[in-house]
């Protein structure tokens, strides 16, 4: 039973605190439905609002399917020495 309930609570530890910012996601994408904007190609959402907060409503636990885009990683400031 004690092996359970640890189980359990390093998971809650392992997930984030806020959703993860579906614009910079690459499943994330712009819908040409005017009421309707925004869109997530793995879970098949789209909303007005980010389909990141709309996953959680509906499951209760934040986008597991979130992969940071390739352009956003490029856009890492550089550091000056």
């Amino acid at each position: 039973m004690r092996d359970i309930a640890s189980r359990s609570r390093y998971s809650d530890l392992m997930e984030p605190v806020r959703p993860p910012n579906c614009l910079q996601c690459v499943h994330f994408s712009v819908s040409w439905d005017r009421t309707h904007p925004r869109a997530c190609a793995v879970f098949g959402v789209k909303s007005r609002e980010l389909p990141s907060i709309v996953v959680f409503r509906a499951t209760g636990r934040h986008c597991p399917s979130f992969v940071l885009s390739e352009k956003i990683r490029h856009n890492t400031p550089i550091q000056q020495e």
